[in-house]
């Protein structure tokens, strides 16, 4: 059996569906689905370029897995190296500052919104 909906019902549905739809982020005083952080998760494009071998590569990676960053290899190849980085529950700047300070005697750090640049020195 269908029953038709009155013009104000039909207003009524699509404006609760429209709602529903635009929500993008839980209110500060709501909890997030299975314990999730409130926090968005950000991610980066990181590029290691001018490193002398594969060694210095993986180098890298090990310590930016250290940090409890999500890393994924996109290519590698003639000295460059580019991976996606998916940031949880560590602060960007926290982060950032750290792989910065371990390897800044050889690796100068440019940065141009998500897309971070380390360049052999």
């Amino acid at each position: 059996m269908v029953q038709r909906l009155s013009k104000a019902g039909r207003v009524l549905l699509v404006s609760v569906f429209l709602l529903l739809g635009c929500r993008q982020a839980p209110a500060p005083d709501e909890t997030p689905p299975s314990g999730q952080s409130v926090e968005a998760i950000q991610s980066y494009t990181l590029v290691l370029q001018g490193y002398e071998d594969g060694e210095a590569r993986r180098l890298f990676q090990t310590e930016l897995e250290k940090l409890g960053l999500e890393v994924e290899l996109l290519q590698s190849g003639a000295n460059r190296a580019e991976y996606q980085i998916t940031l949880g529950k560590e602060s960007p700047t926290e982060w950032l500052k750290s792989l910065s300070q371990t390897f800044e005697k050889h690796y100068e750090l440019k940065q141009d919104g998500s897309r971070l640049l380390f360049l052999r020195r």
